[in-house]
């Protein structure tokens, strides 16, 4: 498995492709949706990865970037697809988000994602709580 950024001046032609992955990453949050993060993408707000095996895109990553006093951290907004959770795959995330100089990753997970993340290096830090106001 490969995991490539994806050109901002290519992402409205990786989209159609990709969109299904982005939606099914999104699938338990309602802070954004799937044509949100896609306006994100276009505008070069967010950072679209795909994973290609064999010429084919396997799965994607979302990535939003942040900077405090301190760091410049990569937030994975959306991961779904194939292998995306394996070791290889993660480290080739982490070189790219080092790349557009991250100094840290950080995810929200349900439950059983963060178990994966686990397996990967990632700790968990806090439990997000929440309330619709």
């Amino acid at each position: 498995m490969n995991v490539q950024r994806v050109p901002i001046n290519l992402v409205p032609q990786v989209l159609p492709v990709v969109r299904s992955h982005i939606e099914r990453g999104l699938e338990f949050t309602d802070s954004c949706n799937v044509d949100h993060a896609c306006a994100y993408l276009v505008t070069g707000g967010w950072t679209l990865l795909v994973a290609v095996v064999d010429d084919e895109i396997q799965g994607a990553y979302v990535l939003s970037f942040s900077n405090t006093p301190t760091d410049r951290t990569a937030l994975i907004v959306s991961a779904a697809g194939a292998g995306l959770a394996s070791q290889d795959a993660f480290d080739q995330v982490k070189a790219i988000a080092r790349e557009q100089g991250a100094t840290q990753i950080q995810v929200l997970a349900r439950e059983s994602a963060a178990r994966l993340y686990k397996r990967v290096g990632l700790t968990e830090k806090a439990t997000l709580m929440e309330i619709k106001l």
